[in-house]
């Protein structure tokens, strides 16, 4: 077994929340053969090396983006025929910590989430997000629990390169820390043209406040869809706002911290398998709480592609 820690998630908290837990986890993981970034040894380098070795049994400690940069190595270095045989667990140091959720109680160690039971894994749902980059090559990207476009993005890309007021309350407020994020958005982000088309059907043109691409409903804190949790049914679920007004924006918001968002006004819900969007201008995308620009990007399922602990 392998565990990747990264001291910095949860803008440098997970340091703390790892000294509380720290003797429960090597206890319960005696093998563990650990990674700490340096800056000399790639993790692409070392997750390639340990599958040479025979390793499958990956841990990402830290928040949802360690798991996401585990992830992506994973699916990038694993070879095809062995690439199902590879399990992937998490310990929730981060701040959101959206690949834990719904929490279970008994899912780790004090107030630290966690799914490091191997036996438990099960073979789940890929996420692929193809993307043009700002030199016009494809590139793609993973994600396991949910991608946007839209306000979801842009307060993620936000999130991700704070001003000095996020950055302060990062530190010492997660909640508080989302909550300015999402409102400070708000309240800048303006409706945008982009053309969408659903798996494949006819194109369409629309004015984008927000596109969510849903395997786990729980995305940013307490927000979360009501669309099921189905991680392996080869779909996901998109949730479209479409020409919102402020207050239609915040009434969205207010639902959607109660588990609230089928019938809303200005809104539509599909399942699908594939889906596209184009803009004439750069506009933000968000996997798994990474962000990346650009002006075409499709998203598409991988179906049963990794085993994922469930517990």
């Amino acid at each position: 077994m392998v565990v990747v820690f990264n001291p910095r998630a949860a803008a440098g908290k997970a340091q703390r929340k790892w000294k509380s837990i720290e003797p429960l986890v090597r206890k319960k993981l005696p093998a563990a053969q650990w990674f700490v970034p340096n800056g000399e040894t790639s993790l692409a380098a070392f997750v390639r090396q340990k599958l040479d070795e025979g390793q499958r049994n990956f841990v990402a400690a830290g928040g949802d983006g360690t798991v996401n940069w585990l992830l992506q190595e994973l699916l990038r270095q694993a070879d095809p025929h062995i690439v199902r045989t590879v399990k992937i667990g998490a310990i929730g140091l981060g701040s959101s910590n959206d690949f834990h959720k719904p929490f279970v109680a008994r899912n780790g160690f004090a107030s630290v989430p966690c799914k490091i039971e191997f036996a438990s894994a099960r073979l789940q749902d890929v996420g692929l997000l193809v993307f043009e980059d700002a030199a016009g090559r494809k590139q793609r990207r993973y994600w396991i629990n949910n991608a946007s476009a839209g306000i979801t993005a842009q307060a993620n890309a936000f999130f991700n390169a704070p001003d000095r007021l996020l950055a302060f309350l990062k530190k010492h407020s997660t909640g508080l820390a989302i909550l300015y994020a999402a409102l400070r958005t708000v309240f800048t982000y303006r409706n945008r043209p982009v053309t969408i088309r659903f798996d494949r059907q006819e194109s369409q043109t629309v004015q984008m406040t927000n596109l969510g691409l849903v395997k786990n409903p729980h995305f940013s804190g307490s927000f979360c869809y009501d669309s099921p949790y189905e991680k392996d049914s080869g779909f996901f679920f998109v949730h479209l706002c479409y020409d919102m007004s402020l207050s239609q924006i915040l009434n969205t918001l207010w639902h959607l911290s109660r588990r609230e968002f089928s019938g809303l006004p200005n809104t539509v819900s599909f399942r699908l398998k594939r889906l596209s969007v184009t803009a004439d201008t750069p506009f933000a995308v968000e996997y798994d709480g990474e962000t990346i620009t650009t002006r075409q990007a499709g998203f598409s399922i991988l179906k049963q592609q990794i085993g994922v602990c469930q517990r």
